[in-house]
């Protein structure tokens, strides 16, 4: 349903799932026919963040944005731009080449190569402190080893220098206690645990 005078419609996708009477994820493709410039595009994000966007990005934890004039990744970097959000950088493991401003590849590792399992919600603590909380009481570890150096034929790729973008041990174990606010995170001498025990 398009909102009167706004530049974004609501849209419906078989893949969307219901959670507790909240669709997921929440999808908006263009309004006023469906054709408009790049330039529209992000003045629109920069006018209708607020009143548009945030709210079912709120409501739904996600949005999908389809069909808009987006096509390259110059172009995603700049629509990622006008949101106006503070930028997160990458820490990870995973071997990734920066490809323009916020645009990175997913991972570089070959492809007969598992990814480990991992989870995206590193910085979940500052949002939903009481659910953490139960998965420390709970005795849930998360430990990433990281080795001496990068390694472009695996699939974390990436040694404790390049992740936190030091030699510096001690500046590496300072980033960790910064990332992870946890007391046990260090940086030993061939491999870098985080996480609490």
């Amino acid at each position: 349903m398009a909102q009167p005078g706004s530049y974004f419609q609501d849209a419906r996708l078989p893949q969307q799932r219901g959670v507790d009477g909240v669709v997921f994820p929440a999808v908006l493709v263009p309004g006023r026919g469906g054709s408009c410039s790049f330039d529209e595009f992000l003045a629109a994000v920069r006018s209708e963040k607020a009143s548009r966007l945030e709210p079912p990005l709120l409501a739904a934890g996600a949005v999908l944005l389809r069909g808009f004039p987006a096509r390259t990744a110059a172009d995603f970097d700049r629509a990622v731009d006008a949101f106006g959000y503070e930028e997160l950088p990458y820490v990870g493991a995973a071997p990734r080449t920066n490809v323009v401003g916020r645009v990175f590849t997913a991972n570089e590792s070959p492809p007969d190569q598992s990814i480990p399992f991992h989870h995206e919600m590193a910085q979940v603590k500052d949002k939903f402190p009481e659910f953490v909380e139960k998965l420390e009481k709970c005795g849930l570890i998360y430990t990433r080893i990281l080795g001496e150096g990068d390694d472009p034929f695996s699939p974390i790729g990436r040694g404790w220098q390049s992740v936190f973008a030091t030699s510096d041990r001690v500046v590496a174990e300072e980033r960790v206690m910064l990332l992870r606010k946890a007391p046990s995170c260090n940086v030993p001498d061939r491999e870098t645990h985080t996480g609490s025990s």
